[in-house]
């Protein structure tokens, strides 16, 4: 009879321990509350919130205040929402990682974590989230760049995104004739700095997973257009750091990749933001984590699933990336990269705000820019841009090589 006592009392204790451990591991995720300001001396409220070091080392050295605000429910256009009700339980995995029978919405509007599939379907999610049939981000937002000694160097763009298959808003639905292998095309024009205004880049995505994007770069200072290896989706956008696989913290084709759910998280993410583009910048401090952040805006917990991307060709530049992806809004909230030595190299945080569609829809969530951090070369980038023009019906036609060269 002692030592089944014995046995019962170390139970307990050992039940105990187990519960205080895991509470432990998130014990200020509670504490953290709208209208509390995050500073070097209270930093240790959000250590658990923020996933990635430039952030929390910005706001440990004094460098940056966080202020936390209330969480708000991300809205997506009606037609989206409308056709991820239509077309739920359609959409299946098949061979090479391809997405079949998809149509429109969201792909997979329930995520099971045991589903040995669940990263994959993230994936897709991310991918098909709502970002209108089509959209424009006009010039004149910011794209600052900061070096390791404190240099600035501001840049811009134009950068128009549509969706040939996929539609759920715009004329024509589901799909423009013609265009049904592709499920994106998009055009991005540098208009600073000086020395690379002007150069265009033309992209378009086949549906087929064995098939590379066609590419072309319309180069102002060779007055020619050059096919666009996809070998350069993973370089650095110089003078910026960003690359054009880690815009929106993933940009590429999914099917390049695989995924694999690691596990469930909260964390602090910029979702509401009050200036777009915002001007209100925390300055990099040399010597310091280079962090530019926006000041004068709220964060607020959210929900995240924790994805782990590897690239399926051994030649790609990194070895992996770690996405922490809202479960709401499938959208990553942060990222980290990893280089072809395993080692952390960039880390990233996406931003946005409400925006109102074409149609007068408002309040429909999209993204509005974000910040990157090159931890080995002490380097970062922050960008935002003007509110976007979204399901404005742009045409399928206007994707092409004589658009560039204009």
């Amino acid at each position: 009879m002692k030592n089944k006592k014995i046995v019962f009392r170390w139970t307990i204790l050992v039940f105990w321990g187990l519960m205080w451990s895991f509470w432990g591991t998130n014990p200020l995720q509670a504490d953290v509350n709208s209208g509390d300001v995050i500073t070097r001396d209270n930093w240790e409220k959000v250590k658990d919130l923020i996933p990635v070091e430039f952030v929390l080392n910005e706001i440990k050295l004094g460098h940056y205040k966080m202020s936390i605000g209330e969480n708000h429910h991300l809205k997506v256009t009606r037609g989206y929402e409308e056709a991820t009700k239509k077309y739920a339980g359609q959409p299946k995995i098949g061979p090479d990682d391809r997405l079949l029978n998809y149509t429109g919405g969201l792909p997979f509007s329930s995520i099971d974590p045991a589903d040995p599939q669940a990263g994959i379907k993230i994936g897709w999610n991310m991918y098909w989230r709502c970002l209108g049939d089509d959209y424009t981000w006009p010039e004149g937002g910011v794209r600052r760049i900061t070096d390791k000694k404190g240099n600035t160097l501001l840049g811009a763009m134009v950068y128009t995104m549509l969706r040939p298959t996929g539609r759920v808003s715009v004329e024509p639905i589901p799909a423009f004739k013609g265009h049904e292998e592709y499920n994106q095309f998009r055009i991005i024009i540098t208009t600073k700095p000086r020395d690379q205004a002007g150069t265009c880049l033309l992209v378009k995505r086949h549906i087929d997973p064995k098939k590379e994007d066609d590419q072309w770069i319309y180069l102002p200072s060779l007055r020619r257009v050059k096919r666009f290896p996809t070998s350069a989706r993973c370089a650095t956008m110089a003078p910026a750091d960003w690359s054009r696989d880690n815009v929106y913290g993933f940009d590429g084709k999914t099917t390049l990749f695989t995924y694999r759910l690691l596990g469930e998280t909260k964390t602090l993410s910029c979702k509401n933001l009050q200036k777009s583009p915002f001007y209100d910048i925390a300055p990099g401090k040399p010597g310091a984590a280079l962090a530019l952040l926006p000041i004068n805006e709220k964060w607020e917990v959210r929900d995240n699933w924790i994805v782990e991307q590897v690239p399926k060709n051994p030649n790609y530049c990194l070895s992996k990336r770690i996405f922490y992806v809202d479960k709401e809004w499938p959208t990553c909230n942060w990222g980290i990269e990893f280089d072809k030595k395993g080692e952390s190299w960039k880390e990233l945080c996406c931003f946005g705000r409400p925006h109102t569609t074409a149609q007068g829809e408002e309040g429909i969530y999209m993204e509005d820019g974000g910040m990157i951090f090159d931890k080995q070369l002490i380097h970062s980038t922050i960008t935002s841009y003007n509110p976007q023009a979204t399901n404005s019906g742009l045409k399928a036609s206007a994707f092409n090589l004589k658009t560039i060269l204009k």
